[in-house]
């Protein structure tokens, strides 16, 4: 659905309720059912803690004011002007009014036309590196949405920055109105725009503020519990599981959080993809046509697409990969099984956010190990190799035998005890092959990866990834980094062969990488060091270190996730 850009018209809400059935008895105990699960699990946080992230924002906003002024008179412009200096406008979850209590806060920064972007990062990183309450200060001034990173008294502050072409910004400044795109310098600024245009709009696309935000409450928690929630890797991100939520709204406009909850998993369990989620018509057209989402005919490459309402309009979900796609799809047939049960009395809120058991679900695993000397160089490395992940995963969804490919959504940070000043940290992928399949090939989709880092890596830091099964997963993978005790298997009785046939358990066969015409790894049997050492690929090491050509033997059992 589409309508010709206007300036004056906002777009149109494109969908039609499903029901509008107001909420029965057992809707309204099953929304307290849930309601009370989320505070018990500390979903929300104290009056205090918002009190004190008001504070640190009036802070910051007090900081950018300040450093405004010190161009304004550096530069000798006239005094007076009354709305020069930059200000500040959230973004995300604290904008929408779904943060957790740990949750960083999304901010701009818009600046007049006297300050450059290069003072974003140069006079103002100066200030705060002065401030004694700002710590971890990492800015990346060259990611596609610059931002800079910091704590103010504890708090995470991602902050960006948009420039206009305007002498002033007036406190009231309408960031949903399109001809606010006009006013920015470049691409850049436009980019750094859309998180606090496209907030805004959801809120106003909603039936229920209210309801929508415990919905939304309640659909993060279960996507960080089930390992889903993350944009970079291939699931969809904050901002695009809010546009999946608020189109539940719009279908149930007059349910109760609880029931929408259940609605999510039924109509998300069935949806036709690539069909997109679209809460309002994209308008087509205008200055910035060409980048409307869908102008050059059916986006082939969208699996899952969801589209931002705000004009232009893009696919948010562009990540999504095969992989990622049918992990999703499995997680919204569990919560839809879940959620049918608790309606019927046989389930509870609890089952539908128990954590996934991501260590103990596969057989093999893809670990990647990134190391720097400092914090701030580290931070730069995880950022780049998070970013990167996709495309191994997007190879090996090309990889014959391979079923799919589940990242796990968040880095975890260890001490190498070879080197305790060092900064490190892993990201793990489990890999589902299909059943029957006994070798896979991977190291095309390892070397694809290498490129893709190696090209804007530092050459300070250092990747490693490694091929390990289940029962070589370092300690600290586990809860308190403790490992739970395996299950005790009971020994089958072996059935006699005919014609005195050998039953005796067979050595696994040692294999040289130099063997041709490729490289075979032995994972049945994959507890010696050498087999270990065969297929760690250290990615700080040239191209020809990495030339064998791997594969994987698989264990007679395939995965289930």
């Amino acid at each position: 659905m589409s309508q010709p850009f206007s300036n004056a018209k906002p777009p149109k809400q494109c969908v039609n309720p499903i029901s509008v059935t107001p909420p029965k008895v057992a809707d309204i105990a099953l929304n307290e059912a849930l309601h009370s699960f989320l505070v018990s699990v500390g979903t929300f946080e104290s009056a205090e803690m918002g009190r004190e992230r008001e504070r640190v924002l009036a802070y910051l906003a007090d900081l950018t004011k300040q450093w405004g002024k010190d161009i304004w008179e550096k530069k000798g412009l006239p005094e007076g002007e009354a709305d020069s200096s930059p200000k500040l406008f959230t973004f995300g979850s604290y904008r929408l009014g779904v943060h957790d209590p740990n949750a960083d806060i999304d901010c701009l920064c818009i600046i007049p036309s006297h300050i450059e972007r290069e003072d974003f990062f140069n006079s103002l990183l100066d200030i705060i590196r002065n401030e004694k309450d700002i710590t971890n200060i990492t800015p990346i001034a060259n990611a596609k949405v610059p931002v800079m990173q910091m704590e103010i008294c504890g708090i995470s502050i991602d902050l960006t920055c948009a420039r206009l072409q305007q002498a002033s910004i007036p406190s009231n400044l309408n960031l949903s109105h399109p001809k606010i795109l006009i006013m920015c310098y470049d691409a850049t600024d436009r980019l750094s725009l859309n998180g606090p245009r496209v907030t805004d709009e959801i809120l106003t696309l909603v039936p229920s503020v209210e309801n929508f935000r415990m919905t939304l409450r309640s659909i993060k928690r279960w996507a960080k519990a089930r390992s889903i929630y993350s944009n970079s890797v291939g699931f969809p991100g904050g901002v695009s599981w809010a546009m999946l939520t608020a189109q539940i709204c719009q279908f149930f406009p007059n349910a109760l959080p609880a029931t929408l909850l259940c609605k999510f998993f039924l109509i998300y369990t069935q949806w036709k993809w690539p069909n997109p989620i679209l809460l309002t018509e994209i308008q087509i057209g205008g200055q910035f046509g060409a980048e409307v989402w869908g102008q050059r005919g059916v986006d082939k490459h969208a699996l899952m697409p969801v589209i931002t309402p705000t004009y232009p309009a893009f696919n948010s979900t562009y990540n999504i990969s095969q992989s990622t796609k049918a992990v999703l799809m499995s997680e919204f047939a569990r919560g839809y099984e879940i959620t049918s049960g608790i309606e019927k009395g046989t389930h509870q809120w609890s089952d539908l956010f128990d954590t996934l058991k991501f260590f103990s679900n596969f057989t093999i695993y893809i670990r990647i190990n990134c190391t720097a000397p400092t914090k701030e160089e580290h931070l730069k490395l995880s950022g780049l190799v998070e970013s990167r992940i996709r495309f191994m995963i997007n190879k090996l969804d090309a990889t014959e035998g391979v079923k799919y490919a589940h990242p796990f959504t968040n880095s975890i940070h260890f001490v190498d005890e070879n080197d305790p000043t060092s900064q490190n940290c892993a990201y793990f992928l489990g890999l589902c092959y299909h059943e029957g399949v006994k070798q896979i090939t991977i190291t095309p989709a390892v070397n694809f990866f290498r490129t893709k880092v190696e090209e804007l890596k530092s050459e300070e830091a250092a990747i490693t990834v490694e091929v390990i099964t289940k029962n070589k997963l370092p300690d600290f993978v586990f809860p308190g980094g403790v490992r739970p005790p395996v299950p005790v298997k009971r020994k089958r009785k072996a059935a006699p062969q005919a014609n005195g046939a050998d039953n005796s358990p067979k050595k696994a066969t040692k294999i040289d990488e130099n063997d041709t015409p490729s490289s075979v790894i032995a994972l049945a049997n994959v507890s010696t060091p050498e087999v270990q050492d065969l297929i760690s690929m250290e990615l700080s090491q040239p191209s020809s270190a990495l030339s064998i050509n791997s594969s994987i033997t698989l264990p007679a059992e395939t995965t289930t996730s």
